[in-house]
């Protein structure tokens, strides 16, 4: 199901990181019933609730973290659901403070 993995990230304080989760849907599976969500450091992320950090496309399966910061280093899981079937990846962000 999961095609394009999110990878391992270095980035610099202050600047935008993009996670790609992109996603084949099978021809026997429903793909209205695609979702997509994501967690940081095991805890749900909830970006249409905190909008001023992050954001999602495409039905989820792109996560923009704005402005990265210290704390936002750290395990990033994309978790894809169709119907009852399950697929998830994680990749690490790291960020690299300002000189």
């Amino acid at each position: 199901m999961i095609t394009e993995a999110p990878v391992y990230t270095e980035a610099d304080q202050g600047t935008d990181v993009r996670f790609n989760c992109l996603v084949t849907v099978p021809e026997h599976l429903n793909a209205e019933s695609l979702r997509v969500k994501w967690k940081h450091n095991g805890h749900y992320i909830h970006p249409h609730n905190r909008s001023d950090k992050y954001t999602d496309e495409d039905k989820g399966q792109i996560l923009l973290i704005k402005k990265v910061e210290g704390k936002d280093a750290g395990v990033y899981t994309c978790i894809v659901h169709i119907g009852i079937n399950r697929d998830l990846r994680n990749a690490k962000l790291f960020v690299r403070g300002k000189s």
